[in-house]
């Protein structure tokens, strides 16, 4: 595997990350702080 397609994989999956929504959190761990 070329290191340039390895570089153009890893800015992919990074914008990825970035732009999607973030991952909800745990209810139980939010309810938790709450009590």
């Amino acid at each position: 595997m070329k290191p340039v397609l390895l570089a153009l994989f890893l800015s992919a999956v990074v914008w990825l990350y970035m732009f999607a929504p973030p991952p909800p959190r745990w209810p139980d761990e939010e309810e938790e702080e709450s009590e």
